[in-house]
């Protein structure tokens, strides 16, 4: 790591980013630099509104440009601060896309094709509780707690400490997990007690839990964290409930669930249906009709 990278990263560390911030900061300034082939502190801000008009060309999604602006200004406005760099570029904005939804018969197919307890469970836990795959992955054996029947998740998005659902099921599950793998900090580890299991293994593992299950609508593992908060708000949970449970600062970001409640959908009666109820079919008529003829 070169210093100017070294004292980046301690100065995100006080800023108390999260790591996979960290990460993906460093990432975009590292990429910055070699678009150009120079030090990131040479850089001059045409040669940044001409990289980001460079990744946006290219195809890149609105997501990957805005993390990459995000890094920029942190770098130059904050961490070098020498007055050089200023930002007018606002943030992409991206297509309102509406989160893929698995019926309720759908998740307990992928569930039942997975013949791995500790795979099993993974995706139980992120069904059941909500949990974001980072959030799935730090999960301690102390963060279970059977008496007040919930899950502490501790430091999710935005580094926020929360409480959710441990469901019986679930419970009874993790009791005979615990009991054949025997974790001792991590709650799923990987090759030994003390590792955690990648995030790349999880969702290869699922990926073939949805081909077995012959589930072909699109989304990898968080897809079952939109089916928690879906079906929840189809069961009639309020949805101030449901915010707490994600961990959503904003409603608004939970409301967007309201939007792919099948209720929503299917409790309406379409005009077509009004309108033609009491009509007689023409096809059917039509057949009829053929029927009649022949037995004549």
């Amino acid at each position: 790591m070169t210093p100017l990278r070294e004292k980046f990263h301690e100065f995100m560390e006080l800023k108390n980013l999260s790591p996979r911030t960290i990460e993906s900061y460093l990432a975009a300034v590292a990429k910055l630099a070699r678009h150009f082939g120079k030090s990131p502190e040479l850089i001059t801000q045409e040669m940044i509104y001409q990289y980001i008009l460079f990744l946006q060309r290219s195809g890149k999604d609105f997501s990957t440009c805005n993390v990459a602006l995000s890094a920029f200004k942190c770098f130059y406005n904050q961490f070098l601060g020498n007055g050089t760099i200023v930002f007018k570029v606002p943030s992409r904005r991206g297509p309102k896309k509406l989160p893929a939804v698995y019926s309720q018969e759908e998740v307990n197919r992928i569930i039942q094709s997975v013949k791995s307890p500790k795979y099993r469970l993974i995706y139980m836990t992120a069904y059941g509780s909500g949990l974001r795959l980072s959030e799935l992955l730090n999960l301690r054996v102390r963060d279970i707690d059977s008496d007040r029947m919930t899950i502490f998740v501790k430091s999710g998005k935005g580094n926020k400490d929360r409480h959710t659902l441990l469901p019986k099921t679930l419970l009874s599950e993790l009791r005979s997990y615990y009991n054949l793998f025997r974790p001792e900090s991590w709650l799923f580890y990987s090759t030994s007690k003390d590792k955690k299991l990648s995030q790349d293994s999880i969702s290869r593992a699922f990926r073939e839990a949805k081909r077995k299950a012959s589930v072909t609508k699109e989304g990898g593992i968080h897809t079952l964290r939109h089916c928690f908060a879906t079906h929840l708000l189809e069961a009639g949970t309020d949805i101030k409930t449901v915010q707490y449970l994600l961990g959503h600062s904003d409603i608004s970001s939970t409301m967007v669930y309201l939007h792919v409640t099948n209720k929503l959908v299917s409790s309406v009666v379409s005009p077509l249906d009004a309108t033609l109820d009491d009509e007689v079919d023409p096809f059917a008529a039509r057949e009829v009709k053929k029927k009649e003829g022949k037995d004549e």
